[in-house]
């Protein structure tokens, strides 16, 4: 009986780290955040950004944000329904937390980097409201069988149905992946190429 009595201590405390174990691995499993579906690209892009990102705004936006910081945030992918592809990567562009261009990176004809940009204040909008959600989206595009402008949507992954493609990768939009610090615009007027192409796109995100 005494023997018995002396197990029961280390009996409760085996309990006890097996009930704590259980809770912390539920903790994590049921941990929710958001997840959008991206595609791939490579490092030179991210370099590309780098060097040349004061082509991407106006000069009147570099000395508004003259101080701040220009925040890359991680890529989301734009997915083809018709495709059934990834046909874009495209990167948020984030000013006192708030996206005020989405940049698309992409070679031209001749297999150089250029570039296009997204403005439309209410996709931007679109995504800040998403920054806020939990949970797993996708971006979607589709053709418009009469002719007309392809439609973009986003879309919430319903994950109680079984996924086609289990290697899946996902990206948080609100990861800063590169980060640019404004200083005065003086400084820098040289580093913008007036011949270097740039297009931005106010309508809705493709």
């Amino acid at each position: 009986m005494r023997k018995i009595l002396i197990y029961i201590p280390f009996l409760l405390i085996a309990l006890f780290l097996t009930f704590s174990r259980q809770i912390i691995f539920a903790g994590n499993n049921n941990e929710k955040y958001l997840q959008i579906e991206c595609g791939e690209y490579r490092n030179d892009i991210l370099d590309y950004i780098q060097n040349n990102w004061m082509n991407f705004f106006a000069d009147e936006e570099i000395e508004e944000y003259a101080g701040s910081d220009i925040v890359v945030g991680e890529p989301y992918g734009v997915y083809s329904t018709d495709k059934e592809k990834m046909v874009a990567t495209k990167f948020p562009i984030y000013v006192n937390g708030k996206c005020v261009q989405v940049l698309d990176v992409f070679e031209d004809s001749d297999g150089k980097l250029t570039w296009s940009s997204t403005i439309s204040e209410d996709f931007l909008k679109e995504i800040d409201e998403l920054r806020q959600k939990e949970g797993k989206y996708r971006f979607e595009t589709k053709d418009d069988s009469n002719g007309g402008a392809p439609t973009l949507n986003i879309v919430k992954i319903d994950e109680t149905f079984p996924r086609s493609n289990q290697d899946t990768l996902y990206s948080d939009i609100n990861k800063p992946i590169l980060k640019i610090k404004v200083n005065d615009r003086d400084e820098k007027t040289e580093s913008k190429n007036v011949n270097y192409p740039t297009e931005k796109n106010i309508t809705n995100g493709l």
